[in-house]
C-alpha cells in the first residue's frame, strides 16, 4: 500500500471541487435567473441569444415606429374629415344660390362661402404632427419613411398631397350669380372628388400600418420565446442539479476526511502489532 502519496484524498478532493463547481454554477443560474451569466456558460447559445436579443428589440422599436405614424394618420384623417365638411357646406351653398328662389341676399352666401374657403386654407396650413406639416405638398412627391420591420429595408412610405383651397378647385368659389353658383356645385364636386380620394389613401396607410404592429407584436412574442428558451434558466432541472451536486459535496467532503485518515489507520495497523 501507498502511503507517500494519498491517492484517495486527491482523487476525493479533485471530484469535491468538481461538484462544488457545479453547485456554484446552478446556485448562479438560481439567483439571476439566467442560464447563460457569461460566455463561458454556453458560447454558442449567447451568440444566438444576442442575435436573437437584437432582432426582438428591434421589433419592439419597430412596432412604436407603427404606432406613432398610425396616430399621425388619425390626425390627418380628423383633419381632412372637417375639411371635407367645409367642402359639403360649399357646395350646399352653391346649390342654395344657383335657384332664382333664393331667400336671401347671394352676397350673404358668397361672404359665408368665402369664410369657408379661408378655413379650408388654414386648416391645411396648420395640420401637423409632431411638427412636420402634413398637408402642405411637402411630402407629396417624397413621403416619409417609417421603419416598420427590424431589417434595413422595412419601410413604409406614406405620401401627404396637398389639400389647399386652391388643389381642391375652390379657391375661387364664386355664387355671386344664378350661373356662377351652377358652376360652383361642379368645383365643389371636384374638390369633394380629390378629398376623398386622399381620405381613402390615409385609411389604406392606417390599415397597413396596423398590420405591421400586428405582425410584428406576434414575431417580437416568437423572437422572446426563442431568446427565453436559451438564455432563461429551468427552475426544475437547475434545482435538480443543484440537489444532486449538493448531496455529491456534502458526501465528498466525508470522503475525503475518511481519505486523509487512511495513512494514519495504515500506521496504527502496522505498529500496532
Amino acid at each position: 500500500m501507498i502511503i507517500n502519496t494519498n491517492i484517495s484524498s486527491l482523487l476525493a478532493t479533485r471530484y469535491l471541487n468538481i461538484n462544488m463547481g457545479k453547485m456554484a454554477v446552478s446556485m448562479e443560474r438560481l439567483s439571476s435567473g439566467d442560464r447563460i451569466n457569461r460566455a463561458a456558460d454556453d458560447p454558442g447559445g449567447l451568440a444566438m441569444s444576442e442575435r436573437l436579443k437584437s432582432r426582438y428589440r428591434g421589433i419592439n422599436t419597430a412596432v412604436t415606429n407603427a404606432q406613432t405614424a398610425i396616430s399621425m394618420t388619425q390626425t390627418a384623417d380628423d383633419s381632412l374629415g372637417e375639411i371635407g365638411s367645409l367642402l359639403q357646406r360649399l357646395r350646399d351653398l352653391a346649390v342654395q344660390a344657383s335657384s332664382d328662389t333664393v331667400s336671401v341676399d347671394r352676397a350673404v352666401l358668397q361672404n359665408e362661402a368665402d369664410q369657408l374657403v379661408e378655413e379650408i386654407d388654414r386648416l391645411a396650413s396648420i395640420t401637423e404632427f409632431n411638427d412636420t406639416k402634413l398637408f402642405t405638398g411637402t411630402y407629396e412627391t417624397s413621403g416619409l419613411n417609417i421603419h416598420v420591420g427590424p431589417d434595413r429595408n422595412d419601410t413604409i412610405e406614406l405620401n401627404f398631397s396637398e389639400v389647399t383651397s386652391t388643389e381642391l378647385k375652390v379657391s375661387s368659389f364664386d355664387i355671386s350669380t344664378q350661373l356662377a353658383a351652377e358652376n360652383a356645385i361642379t368645383s365643389a364636386d371636384s374638390g369633394l372628388s380629390i378629398l376623398n380620394l386622399e381620405r381613402s389613401r390615409v385609411g389604406a396607410y392606417q390599415n397597413r400600418l396596423t398590420s405591421a404592429v400586428n405582425y410584428n407584436t406576434a414575431a417580437s412574442v416568437n423572437e422572446q420565446a426563442a431568446y427565453a428558451s436559451i438564455r432563461d434558466t429551468d427552475f426544475a432541472s437547475e434545482y435538480s442539479s443543484f440537489t444532486r451536486n449538493q448531496i455529491l459535496v456534502q458526501t465528498g467532503a466525508a470522503m475525503l476526511a475518511q481519505a486523509n485518515l487512511l495513512p494514519q489507520n495504515v500506521f496504527q495497523l502496522i505498529f500496532s502489532k
